[in-house]
């Protein structure tokens, strides 16, 4: 036996036979591991390879790694490590309370569930409704609610989203590099900053790789709008973290932008949805490889994924029990990249309203019962009755065993 501060690890086995992406690999060693902090689990390590199954036998299993792709790891020094704080968006069910107390309460729920990440998102529209005249109430409220409780949190500016950039009405059409549109950002950032004290985690866009991908042409003028308000929010908020959120399943395929902004930013965010061609889902089990792929994109910065889910949805190749896998193989996938991955975020709680869909939908330029539609309608892990479906279930254990000193290990 290896006893560490973590717990103690003792050989069981060492003649154990395991089946890795269809291969069997021979006189594999079976550790138990005993952990301090409660609970006993069985490692799996291959000669030459390194661990190939963690936990429970019917748990997670690297079924979507090459072999050549894990990673050796030792049991002398096995250490816990700090959890990424985990979070899931606290919305209402579909036909509940949408009130700021219904809110509060909705946070509270998630709360006392596990959650410790609020990801915060407005558009500049939103925050600016009128050209120097700043509504700052909905993200000063979810950021105090937020202090409140300690947890983490970040704030999105979609200001450069997904379909390009989301502009007030009268700089619509402008340069990312105008100077106008650089000194009414600076403006708006230097009005946030007081109202939001305890965050420490600023994006300047969202998935806004999508769009650039398709503009290549102005992504100098992303990189200038980028680095003045980097200097703005440092200049006001001295210590802040400030990065782009960019769409993993975007950046999977093609990482040209990715590439060419990667520099950009103290950290990197990310919105991470296991999507494959037309919106279809991916098998639950890619979360394991996509969120190692993830880390090592990061070089040693630290990773914020505001948006990752799994939909239910049957027409995009999920179904509840499916999602319910994705959670859990996303658990342990965040425990092994602990340290790196400070902050994940679960999108949707609650199955969104059919009406606030369809208007959602629409605003993409899309239709209901297109793929799109069919994505977003199941992503929550509470139907439109306010039933359960297992992935609440397995957030809910995933996030309260995240709260035990022991339960991430590096």
């Amino acid at each position: 036996s290896v006893t560490g501060e973590a717990g103690t690890a003792t050989l069981v086995s060492n003649t154990e036979r395991m089946a890795v992406n269809g291969a069997f690999l021979a006189n594999c060693r079976r550790y138990k591991f005993t952990w301090l902090g409660g609970g006993i689990e069985d490692w799996y390590l291959a000669p030459d390879v390194g661990f190939v199954q963690i936990g429970q036998a019917d748990a997670f299993t690297l079924s979507s790694f090459q072999v050549n792709n894990t990673l050796p790891l030792s049991t002398a020094g096995v250490r816990a490590a700090e959890c990424p704080a985990i979070g899931i968006d606290p919305n209402p069910a579909a036909y509940g309370d949408y009130s700021d107390p219904g809110l509060k309460t909705e946070l509270d729920r998630t709360f006392e569930s596990g959650s410790r990440y609020l990801s915060i998102s407005a558009t500049w529209t939103e925050l600016e409704p009128s050209p120097g005249v700043f509504a700052l109430d909905r993200i000063r409220k979810i950021a105090a609610w937020a202090s409140q409780k300690g947890m983490t949190a970040s704030l999105t500016l979609r200001a450069v989203d997904t379909n390009g950039p989301l502009f007030p009405d009268d700089l619509k059409g402008k340069a990312m590099d105008d100077a106008l549109v650089l000194r009414r950002l600076s403006d708006l950032l230097t009005a946030i900053t007081p109202v939001m004290p305890a965050v420490r985690y600023f994006h300047l866009a969202n998935e806004a790789d999508i769009y650039l991908q398709n503009h290549q042409d102005q992504i100098p003028a992303f990189r200038t709008f980028f680095a003045v308000g980097q200097s703005e929010l440092r200049r006001g908020r001295p210590g802040a973290s400030t990065g782009i959120v960019y769409a993993f399943h975007n950046v999977r395929l093609n990482s040209l932008v990715f590439d060419r902004t990667k520099d950009l930013g103290d950290h990197v965010g990310y919105t991470y949805y296991p999507l494959g061609v037309g919106l279809m889902q991916r098998n639950p089990s890619a979360a394991s490889a996509d969120l190692t792929d993830l880390v090592r994109s990061s070089n040693g910065r630290q990773i914020l994924i505001t948006e990752l889910g799994f939909s239910s949805s049957r027409e995009v190749n999920g179904s509840p029990e499916l999602q319910g896998q994705f959670y859990e193989n996303t658990f342990r996938a965040l425990a092994q990249n602990s340290g790196t991955v400070v902050a994940a975020n679960f999108f949707l709680k609650s199955d969104i309203h059919p009406v606030v869909l369809s208007s959602l939908v629409s605003s993409y330029g899309l239709w209901a019962g297109s793929p799109f539609s069919n994505f977003l309608s199941g992503l929550g892990t509470v139907d439109l009755n306010g039933g359960p479906k297992p992935a609440w279930y397995a957030f809910q254990s995933g996030a309260g065993r995240f709260l035990q000193p022991t339960a991430c290990r590096r």
